[in-house]
């Protein structure tokens, strides 16, 4: 049976794709192997190294945690104090209405008292005045000698009334008068202090309420409290962030020299010259090692191209290490510099500034 035309040119053009694709692949993985044969062993070992000593900042990471985790203590800590503060603020105004409507009726009752004292002035000058005048009557009345015994020396009215005890009388109401006055003094004294305490304690309300947490008096913006704790939170984030980076890096280069002939001996002969096996970070490169043999990690390649492909990141990732380095190194500066300005404006600095 004779094939058509059409027929034979789709089995030409099939063919020639499959061809094309046979070919793309076998120099992909020409490619890979070359690439994977072109890094030398010892370059490998010594991004290790240089992985391992990374994971040193560790310290810094944990440091850069400690300075968040205080200053969201402290941030905590003056929160409550200003919600204290403010019931406190509230309560003293309180007071201070209540003492101002005290002094209102204190002074409405020092009006009335010296009101009603002088009315009782007035009649007590009345009274004295008419006994003055009975007593001027009475001495002026003289008894006709018809009423007296004989030879009894002339009296007068006056002789026959207890002129002593009317005295006394006169002696004891200026004694009164002389008590009132000083008990009015005293308690115009008295008013005069609760005014002035009154005043103190607005003034020292109206002042505590310009600066509550404690700012200078420089003319320099101010940045909030909040802000600075969401800095110190932020750069305690990226820079555990940046040490996962590490971390996984170290673990991308344990794989490549564990799947690499020869280099886990290399590494492990190279980090015993250096180091002790176990280091200030905690790590020990012949127990990582050990553990992937144990438990294989996602990171493990399946195929060729696959550890090409990684390869090819440890590569160039380990050209950034340093730079992830130097940065985490960086923002525990900043955060150190945040921090000490975090807590100048802390208001249990402040109280122990001014103690």
């Amino acid at each position: 049976m004779a094939t058509s035309p059409a027929a034979s040119s789709r089995r030409s053009a099939a063919s020639s794709a499959a061809s094309l694709k046979r070919s793309n692949d076998s120099r992909h993985r020409q490619s890979s192997s070359s690439f994977s044969d072109a890094i030398p062993v010892d370059t490998l070992v010594n991004h290790l190294l240089a992985a391992k000593r990374s994971l040193s900042t560790i310290s810094v990471v944990f440091r850069a945690n400690e300075l968040a985790t205080n200053a969201r203590n402290e941030h905590e800590d003056a929160a409550i104090l200003a919600a204290q503060s403010r019931f406190l603020r509230r309560s003293i105004l309180d007071q201070t209405a209540i003492l101002a409507r005290l002094r209102r009726s204190l002074q409405a009752t020092y009006n009335w008292g010296t009101n009603d004292f002088k009315s009782l002035i007035h009649t007590m000058d009345e009274v004295d005045g008419s006994l003055g005048a009975m007593m001027s009557v009475l001495r002026a009345k003289k008894v006709q000698s018809s009423l007296r015994p004989p030879g009894e020396e002339p009296k007068t009215l006056l002789d026959f009334v207890d002129e002593e005890s009317v005295h006394k009388l006169r002696d004891a109401m200026k004694k009164s008068i002389e008590e009132l006055q000083g008990v009015q003094q005293s308690f115009d004294g008295d008013l005069l202090r609760l005014d002035t305490d009154i005043r103190n304690l607005k003034t020292i309300i109206s002042e505590a309420s310009i600066s509550p947490s404690g700012a200078d008096s420089s003319n320099k913006p101010q940045v909030p409290m909040t802000e600075r704790l969401d800095n110190l939170i932020s750069y305690s984030a990226h820079m555990a962030s940046n040490l996962a980076s590490l971390t996984n890096h170290f673990d991308l280069c344990v794989t490549a020299i564990r799947t690499t002939e020869g280099a886990a001996a290399l590494a492990r002969r190279k980090a015993a010259e250096t180091t002790q096996p176990q280091g200030p970070d905690g790590v020990s490169i012949s127990g990582v090692i050990a553990e992937q043999e144990s438990n294989v990690s996602d990171l493990e390649p399946k195929t060729a191209r696959d550890r090409a492909e990684m390869l090819k990141v440890v590569v160039q990732d380990a050209g950034e290490v340093d730079d992830v380095v130097g940065e985490i190194h960086e923002g525990l500066r900043m955060m150190e510099q945040e921090y000490g300005d975090f807590q100048s404006r802390s208001p249990k600095q402040n109280r122990h500034t001014k103690a």
